[in-house]
C-alpha cells in the first residue's frame, strides 16, 4: 500500500460489512483500504438494492376490468356544433342561470390566462443570462 498514491479510507469492520466511516467511533477494528477498491465495495450494496427492487409485488390489473368493460364498444365522438347549438338553446329557455354563465365564463377566462402563462418562457432572461455565462472556475481549482 505505500506504492499508493491514492488516499487511504478508515473502513469500520465492527459490523462485517466494511463501510467507510471518517472517524470511526464504534470501536470497531479499523481496516485500511486505498481509493481504487471503493467502487468494488459498492457493487454488493447496488446489487442488493436492486434484488430489493425486483422483489416489490405489483397489483393485478387484469382483474379489475369486468368482462362487459373487455367487450365494450369505444365511446363515439359527437361533433362539436350539435352540443354548442343545444347548449344555447339551454341558456335561452333559461336551464342556465345567469350566475352560472358567468361562473363558466369566469373560469374560461382563467384556463385561458393560465394557459397563456404557460406558453411563456419557462426560464427568465436573468436566470437565462446568468446560465449563458457559465460558472467561474475558482483559482484553486484551476
Amino acid at each position: 500500500m505505500e506504492g499508493d498514491a491514492a488516499y487511504v479510507w478508515p473502513i469500520c469492520d465492527s459490523l462485517g460489512i466494511g463501510i467507510a466511516c471518517p472517524s470511526c467511533r464504534c470501536g470497531g477494528k479499523l481496516l485500511e483500504t486505498t481509493e481504487s477498491t471503493l467502487p468494488a465495495m459498492r457493487l454488493p450494496i447496488i446489487i442488493a438494492l436492486a434484488g430489493l427492487v425486483a422483489c416489490a409485488e405489483f397489483p393485478q390489473l387484469d382483474g379489475t376490468i369486468d368482462a362487459a368493460a373487455r367487450t365494450a364498444n369505444y365511446p363515439t365522438l359527437q361533433p362539436l356544433a350539435p352540443l354548442l347549438a343545444n347548449a344555447a338553446a339551454m341558456q335561452t329557455t333559461g336551464q342556465f342561470s345567469d350566475a352560472a354563465n358567468a361562473s363558466f365564463d369566469a373560469r374560461v377566462a382563467q384556463l385561458q390566462n393560465r394557459a397563456a402563462r404557460l406558453r411563456g418562457p419557462v426560464i427568465d432572461a436573468a436566470t437565462r443570462a446568468k446560465m449563458r455565462r457559465g460558472v467561474a472556475v475558482p483559482a484553486a481549482i484551476r
